[in-house]
């Protein structure tokens, strides 16, 4: 609505032959408060591609003056004539220009930067000599926190740009130090850290392709990483290669598997063995489909299973619940009194996926363990494994148990028994201090999920949920009371 009542206004300031238009002064403060407040060059190119700038009838005479009547050292100055630098109108976009270059700050790179691929020939050329004078400077910083910006040219149709851009990535990589461009890598913008490690490997500036390798952003170090593996000289992608098979990131370790496995054969058998008790569950998977003749990989697995170290134990039981045999369960099974947490937990989710049904107790009586870890694979066993289970005996553990964690696990599995068993044990839950909160939100979503399900409860059933909403009005929950038993069958229906 403001816009068009601007508009309305300046119609009537134009009948009035003013000649400010005070629709064009409003839009034209707004968008240099936007530009004042860009944090970043990539902010400043989608404020450029919303189109904002482009749907306004500006003075053109007006502005040219005001575009020569600035000041080049006023602080401000950048704000308003980069925000003219966008302008529709290409001679106001050529005279910021030319008033930009005056400007040695720093500030007015991003927005030569983005002139460099101005549709008009004239405006294009201006900015470009104003950038390579920048480079012949040696600007090395003001470029490397507007690399985004440079290496968007090379996707840029309107003119070849390639020289450019290439100018810029050997200035950045001709210095003796390295320490520019690693600075860059662990830099708050991501798409810095991104620019700085394409040039670091356009430019195969292995040191700073390295240095990647240290940085948190876990897509610079696996690009890092497929780069040093694949490197041209043989006796240092294989140093890099027994390097990160065993790095902290799993993706980076499968980079260094997948590459022994195509590159360096006399390292296969290695690297398989290492994998295949490594951390990560997709790593493991990626062993034991190319472990193929060399490595009996369920044998390996059972061989690790009993083994003195409890690391080896937990991972020898999870590499059998991924390529182990029925039989394999019976060695699992005997593994949950271990005493170690990790392996009782390992050994629930082996069993759960080798053979659910003849371990049905065992896997439910895993609910009760005084571990956290143990009682969540079993929760997720019964979840996802439609392992049978006996309701009463998940009802005592959530009834007797004085563990929190057991109470909650329990609970979850009883409210996934239907429609009626959810709102029973949901109104069982509202009693527990521990589950209230939660059980309060799961009768809301009971309510907004009623009509999914049309059947309808036994007379067991309804005569303990009637026992539940008295005891539950009696907590103080009378709305939430009143709601729900309106959705319940009356007594003398035939169905109850």
């Amino acid at each position: 609505m403001l816009p068009l009542m601007w508009q309305a206004i300046a119609r009537w300031w134009r009948q009035r032959g003013t000649a400010v238009n005070p629709y064009v002064e409003y839009e034209t403060s707004r968008l240099r408060a936007l530009v004042a407040n860009t944090r970043s060059p990539v902010e400043l190119l989608r404020l450029e591609q919303s189109g904002r700038f482009g749907g306004i009838e500006i003075d053109v005479k007006s502005t040219l003056e005001e575009i020569a009547k600035v000041d080049a050292d006023d602080p401000d100055a950048i704000v308003m004539l980069g925000t003219a630098s966008m302008s529709r109108d290409g001679h106001v976009r050529e005279a910021a220009v030319r008033r930009l270059s005056e400007i040695e700050s720093g500030r007015e790179l991003p927005f030569l930067l983005l002139r460099a691929n101005d549709w008009v020939d004239a405006v294009r050329d201006s900015a470009k000599n104003a950038i390579h004078e920048r480079i012949s400077r040696g600007r090395h910083v003001d470029f490397l926190d507007n690399l985004p910006l440079v290496l968007r040219l090379n996707d840029c149709r309107r003119a070849d740009h390639s020289h450019l851009v290439a100018s810029v990535s050997q200035m950045l990589t001709s210095l003796d130090s390295p320490e520019l461009l690693i600075r860059g890598l662990r830099d708050d913008s991501r798409s810095i850290r991104r620019s700085c490690l394409q040039i670091a490997i356009d430019a195969n500036f292995t040191e700073v392709v390295e240095a990647a390798l240290d940085t948190t952003d876990i897509a610079i170090r696996c690009r890092a990483a497929r780069m040093l593996t694949n490197h041209a000289d043989v006796d240092r992608a294989r140093s890099f290669v027994t390097r990160l098979l065993k790095d902290r990131t799993p993706a980076v370790r499968r980079i260094a598997l997948r590459t022994i496995l195509e590159r360096f054969p006399h390292l296969r058998q290695m690297a398989l063995q290492v994998a295949l008790v490594d951390e990560s569950s997709v790593t493991r998977r990626v062993a034991i489909r190319n472990a193929g003749d060399r490595i009996d990989a369920a044998g390996f697995y059972r061989r690790q299973a009993v083994s003195t170290n409890s690391k080896m134990r937990r991972l020898g039981l999870l590499g059998l619940a991924e390529c182990g045999t029925d039989d394999d369960a019976t060695l699992a099974a005997g593994m949950l009194e271990d005493e170690v947490s990790s392996v009782r937990a390992a050994a629930v989710t082996a069993i759960s996926r080798l053979s659910s049904e003849a371990h049905a107790h065992p896997i439910a009586a895993a609910l009760e363990d005084p571990s956290p870890s143990v009682v969540k694979a079993a929760r997720i066993a019964i979840g996802t494994r439609d392992v049978p289970y006996d309701a009463r005996q998940i009802r005592r553990a959530f009834e007797t148990s004085p563990h929190e964690h057991v109470r909650r696990a329990a609970w979850t599995v009883l409210c996934n028994g239907g429609k009626w068993a959810r709102l029973r044990y949901s109104l069982l839950g509202l009693l527990d201090s521990a589950l209230a909160d939660r059980s309060a939100r799961s009768l809301q979503d009971w309510l907004a999920s009623f009509n999914k399900s049309f059947s309808d409860p036994t007379a067991e059933e309804l005569v303990e949920i009637r026992s539940l909403l008295d005891t539950a009005r009696s907590n103080g929950h009378d709305d939430l009371v009143s709601t729900i038993q309106f959705y319940l069958p009356h007594p003398t229906d035939s169905s109850a």
